[in-house]
This record gives structure tokens, sequence and C-alpha cells, in this order.
């Protein structure tokens, strides 16, 4: 969470920075060669995601919405399924339960990719706007824990994704209402703050499962929790070149760049 915090921070000055300067600028990042990863791809695994969805309540505290988890579960899968097979890759939905079956310490392993891959995520995103020239500029690794579940899944890659959601109780909402009444009448109407009653991030990255080089990761946060960033989030995975440019073809376009 506190990983995830500070990616929201990062996006909020990223879009404030791209207002202000009318750059164009994008949460996507991209492995500066990423053409050469994905060139071999074939099988790319979706480990389980984790979901968290959370009831605000009055005093601050959040029950877990289990349906709406589900819900959001399902979608992540069907999307990233979706996203993937449209670039021409095959897409490989790992079921926890069976492999567990087959090797003891999966869970044991995808969390210690999970953990290798927030180590180096603020390495990827630092509060800085990127502009869209720059995407695929990033150099980062978790490592050889990303062998260790290529190699269990039989993949070539692992997409790993991460959603977090929120909405408030009733009794929640009457607290901000409050607040917010009191504020305008302290400030004679001049001020009265809006309220979101809801909200969701979705957090991805596409990990090589030889190197364990982060080829693509993205971050989205939503204005509702109705599941509208998952799809906006995946839909980035379009940027992935599946064919490396030819050495020739390289020359040619850094030759033109110099007339």
């Amino acid at each position: 969470m506190k990983m995830f915090s500070q990616m929201r921070v990062a996006l909020t000055a990223l879009v404030a920075i791209a207002l202000l300067s009318g750059c164009s600028v994008t949460s996507v990042r991209m492995h500066e060669d990423h053409a050469q990863h994905t060139q071999d791809y074939q099988r790319i695994a979706i480990v389980p995601p984790v979901v968290e969805m959370k009831l605000v309540n009055f005093d601050g505290e959040g029950e877990r919405l289990t349906p709406q988890e589900d819900a959001i579960r399902s979608q992540l899968i069907a999307e990233a399924s979706s996203k993937l097979t449209a670039r021409g890759f095959t897409p490989v939905v790992v079921e926890r339960e069976r492999m567990l079956a087959q090797f003891a310490d999966f869970n044991v392993d995808v969390a210690n990719l999970r953990e290798s891959y927030q180590s180096i995520a603020a390495n990827l995103y630092t509060g800085k706007a990127v502009n869209e020239k720059k995407v695929a500029s990033f150099r980062q690794s978790v490592g050889e824990a990303a062998s260790v579940v290529a190699h269990s899944t039989n993949s070539d890659a692992i997409l790993l994704l991460k959603y977090t959601g929120w909405e408030k109780s009733k009794g929640s909402v009457a607290k901000d209402m409050a607040a917010s009444i009191l504020v305008g009448v302290l400030t004679a109407g001049a001020v009265v703050p809006v309220q979101a009653m809801s909200g969701e991030s979705v957090e991805a990255a596409l990990i090589d499962g030889d190197s364990g080089d982060v080829v693509w990761a993205n971050v989205f946060a939503g204005a509702d929790n109705s599941g509208g960033a998952v799809s906006a989030n995946l839909t980035e995975l379009q940027r992935l070149q599946t064919e490396a440019q030819p050495v020739a073809e390289i020359a040619e376009t850094e030759a033109k760049k110099k007339l």
C-alpha cells in the first residue's frame, strides 16, 4: 500500500505538470530494448492478481468487499488475456491451486517476485513527468525472482496485476457532507469541496522470464471504482512492439535524423 500511495502521488504530479506545460506525457514505462525482449515471446503467464476493494467507514477503518473483489479479479484476467492475445501472445492464466499441487513454494515464489518488483518500482515512478518520446528509455530488473516463476509456469514472461479500490459507507459520506457544509458556511459559500465517493487504481508490469527486466509497466487511477481503470491500463499493452526493428532499418532511420 505504501508503494501504491507513492505511485498515486507521482501520477498526480505527472498530470499537473502535463496540464501546465502542454506536453504529451504518459504513465507507461517500457524497457529501452522492449522489442528485442518481446520478439521471442510466445507464452505470457498471468499470475493471480492482487485485488483489494474496501468500504471506508466513518472511523476511517475499512472492510473488504469480497463480491466486488471477485468481479474485478475476473475482469483483470479477461482484459489481460484479450490484450495479450491481440498483440500475438498466448496468455497463460495461472491457477493457484493447480500450481501449488505441483510446486509447494509457488505462493512464496510469486510473493518474492512481487516484492522484487516493488523494490525497483520507485525507480520507474519518481514523480517526474515522462514525455511520450522517452516512454521506452528505462532499464530496471527484478533479478532471478522472475526466472523461478517463469520456469514453474512454463512461460516466457510474467504479467503482474494489482488492483486497489474503495468506496465510502453512508456514515463516511455523511461525515464528508457535514465537513463540506461547515467549510462553505465559514467561507460564506466561497469554498465547498467536492468529496469523491469512490476510487480505484490499477498497477501492471510485464517482466521478462529470463533476465527479469521490466519490459512494460503502467499505473492508472480511476475517478470511481467501476473497473474502468482496468481496461484503460491494459489497453496500453498495445505499445509493445512484437518484432525487433532490423539493424539496417535502424541505421537508415538514424541517418535520416542527421540530415
